[in-house]
This record gives C-alpha cells, sequence and structure tokens, in this order.
C-alpha cells in the first residue's frame, strides 16, 4: 500500500504539470484543485468541464470521473515484485504521464 500512495502522489504532480504546460501553451485555463491528500479536480475554466481523481488506498487504486466516464485505474506489482504499476482494464500497463492525458483531454474539446 505503501507503494500505491508514492505512485498517487506521482500521478497528482504529473496532472498538475500537465495543467500548467497546457495552460501556458493553449488557449484552455486549467485549474488543478486539490480536494485533499487523496482527491483532486481539474477544472477548464473556460468552459466549465472538469475531472476528479480519488486514491482510495484500501484497494488501493484510483478512481476517475472525467465529463466522457468515470472507473478506476488499479495497481499491480511488477514481475520483479519491487514496485508496482498502473494498469487499465486489470492487465494492460500504462505509465503515469498518459493516466494524466486521459484525465485532462476530455476537458478539452470544444
Amino acid at each position: 500500500k505503501a507503494l500505491a500512495t508514492a505512485q498517487w502522489e506521482d500521478l497528482k504532480h504529473e496532472v498538475e504539470n500537465v495543467c500548467l504546460e497546457i495552460t501556458q501553451t493553449s488557449p484552455a485555463t486549467l485549474e488543478f484543485e486539490p480536494a485533499s491528500s487523496q482527491e483532486v479536480t481539474v477544472r477548464n475554466l473556460k468552459n466549465g468541464r472538469t475531472s476528479t481523481l480519488r486514491f482510495d488506498p484500501t484497494v488501493p487504486c484510483v478512481h476517475y470521473s472525467t465529463p466522457k466516464g468515470n472507473g478506476h485505474y488499479a495497481f499491480k506489482v511488477n514481475e520483479g515484485g519491487g514496485s508496482i504499476i498502473f494498469v487499465v482494464d486489470g492487465e494492460i500497463p500504462i505509465v503515469i504521464k498518459e493516466l494524466a492525458w486521459r484525465v485532462i483531454k476530455p476537458l478539452l474539446g470544444g
């Protein structure tokens, strides 16, 4: 569970960085808003769309809610056993930067 918490912190940091990058390089204005240590909301201030991520340390997983739908990202222990990775659909490994984009991209559409 400690490894999952570290991955969650990395994901929050990446989402915040992507928000800043988009706000600085595009017409969109994204606001990264931590509601608590286990929940963050990203809001597009131009169109009002929001996405929310919530870490559930008991499972552990990250629940998401975006304009395109809801679901969760799970954690899986790497084959070596020394680290964990995020997975989609229970098995498909995904890197943190891609997860951040999956949460933010639905906020940018017309």
